[in-house]
């Protein structure tokens, strides 16, 4: 089964399993693609995983 990808246009506060650290830094009507730039990330996943190792040190 393949998963599509989310649209960057997407408001942040609609997207579910973002990482906290995230929505305390952006606003819920931040569009996902304007995060994933300001995070220098190309995905949803990869946003999760940058914020689940820094959480981990």
């Amino acid at each position: 089964m393949a998963f599509r990808k989310k649209r960057d246009d997407t408001k942040l506060g609609n997207v579910s399993g973002i990482p906290y650290d995230v929505m305390d830094r952006y606003r819920e009507d931040a569009h996902l693609g304007t995060v994933l730039k300001r995070e220098h990330v190309t995905s949803l996943s990869q946003l999760k995983k940058k914020y689940s190792r820094n959480n981990n040190c």
